[in-house]
């Protein structure tokens, strides 16, 4: 195989991976324990209302310090102090609910990261 041809199908796996990460409905990030953002999906850029360019190797806390960024603040905390998936349902001041998992992940050369899922649960008549 040449090199034209690997680099071709490396930037071709590049492109579907991140048109799929970008077609999920659900809010969904890549930090680093530090807290620093690797990637987000479209979904997550919508809620936080930043672009690419203002949050990919920022603090997390350039998406904002309501929920349910709070929360994704906090449960990185503790799953990168344990080890292990986190998760909690948090709600915003407007009764919004939201169930927020972070998962740890390890690359191959050992770097760690949190994969981050937030679910919209609708809102809460009662809050």
């Amino acid at each position: 195989m040449s090199a034209e041809t690997l680099q071709a199908l490396i930037s071709r796996s590049a492109l579907e991976w991140r048109l799929t990460f970008d077609a999920l409905e659900f809010p969904l990030l890549l930090l680093e324990l530090d807290g620093r953002i690797v990637r987000m999906n479209e979904a997550a850029r919508a809620l936080a209302g930043v672009t690419f360019e203002e949050a990919i190797h920022r603090p997390l806390g350039v998406l904002g310090a309501g929920q349910p960024w709070g929360s994704v603040h906090d449960l990185l905390a503790e799953m990168a102090a344990s080890g292990v998936r986190a998760g909690a349902q948090t709600r915003e001041e407007r009764g919004r609910v939201w169930d927020v998992a972070i998962s740890p992940v390890t690359g191959p050369d050992g770097d760690r990261w949190g994969i981050v899922v937030i679910l919209d649960i609708g809102v809460d008549r009662n809050a």
